[in-house]
């Protein structure tokens, strides 16, 4: 079951930056950055999506229950970095969940402030755009070859705004 955690804004981060990294870090707490090959450089724990219609605006794609078996050197300074509204004691709480448990769900290392959403909620919220099948639609023209050579043919036609 998808479940998404809305990214907002903080200080000079936007949100697309304050999410990756926040997914970059989690990943860093499984494999500490200098255990890491150069492609993994770039690797994220969870997946983010923007908002179609503001791509200021960020989400992570989550599974709370997703077990994390966090490094025994991992650090966290760079994750608790980008939660300024955690309070001493609950960086100390987050700090201790994950460096003395062998394995936790992610779920049990969300801030309160956090609220995690539903297929529902990020529908209605214009965040996912509705699965349409050729059925459903009207093509708006035929079909339109994209890329052709002597072995192959690309073609797609465009139903709306869906080009299938």
């Amino acid at each position: 079951m998808s479940q998404w955690i809305l990214v907002n804004q903080e200080g000079l981060l936007t949100s697309l930056d304050r999410a990756k990294i926040i997914s970059r870090e989690l990943y860093n707490i499984i494999r500490p950055v200098f255990l890491q090959r150069p492609d993994e450089a770039d690797k994220q724990l969870f997946n983010i999506i923007t908002h179609p219609d503001d791509d200021r605006l960020a989400a992570l794609e989550v599974d709370t229950n997703f077990v994390i078996y966090p490094h025994e050197s991992c650090t966290l300074e760079r994750l608790i970095a980008v939660f300024p509204e955690l309070t001493i004691e609950e960086r100390f709480a987050l700090s201790s969940v994950i460096h003395q448990l062998g394995s936790f769900p992610f779920g049990l290392i969300l801030p309160d402030t956090v609220t995690v959403r539903d297929y529902t909620y990020m529908s209605t919220n214009g965040w996912l755009r509705p699965y349409l099948s050729k059925s459903q639609l009207e093509p708006d023209e035929e079909a339109t070859t994209i890329f052709s050579d002597s072995c192959s043919v690309l073609w797609a036609v465009r139903y709306g705004d869906y080009w299938v």
